[in-house]
């Protein structure tokens, strides 16, 4: 994703990464954070052709 640590934690508390928390530690599903980001996409560039 190439973002910052701090910025990936940020966007787990704001709950706009999906995520999993196990005890202290938060899992992102792979298949969950495909979706979040292809979405995002869309909103930015529109639907893909």
């Amino acid at each position: 994703m190439r973002i910052g640590k701090d910025m990936a934690y940020a966007l787990v508390a704001e709950g706009k990464i999906p995520n999993i928390r196990l005890g202290r530690h938060i899992r992102i599903p792979r298949a969950s954070l495909i979706a979040h980001l292809q979405a995002e996409a869309e909103k930015v560039h529109g639907e893909p052709s």
